[in-house]
């Protein structure tokens, strides 16, 4: 979790001046995504997405704030994902490559 933690921090450096948080790595790990994004809410207060990178596909978990319902959010996106699923404080979701910027702008447009 440590260096994952690591990683996902200077990630999300480069994206602190968006309302939400979508980090992708191939170093990202499926079964500690939800932790890391619920340390990163902690740290920064905003919706966040953690994304494991995996033969051609991002799969990948989120955690959010009380004012955001992330499954909502994910629903504004469903044409951009393969699969999506969770509830307002806690979701998963899975896409290909392809789609992460379109999905990225969407998803942050629906967080302002």
């Amino acid at each position: 979790e440590g260096e994952m933690l690591e990683t996902a921090l200077a990630l999300a450096e480069t994206q602190k001046q968006f309302p939400a948080l979508i980090l992708s790595s191939p170093e990202f790990h499926e079964g500690i995504n939800g932790i890391v994004a619920t340390r990163l809410v902690e740290r920064f207060y905003k919706p966040v997405l953690i994304l494991s990178e995996r033969e051609k596909k991002l799969k990948g978990s989120g955690r959010s704030i009380p004012e955001l319902h992330l499954k909502d959010a994910l629903s504004e996106c469903a044409d951009l994902l393969e699969r999506f699923g969770g509830h307002a404080a806690a979701a998963g979701c899975s896409l290909i490559p392809g789609n992460l910027n379109e999905f990225r702008e969407r998803f942050f447009a629906f967080c302002r």
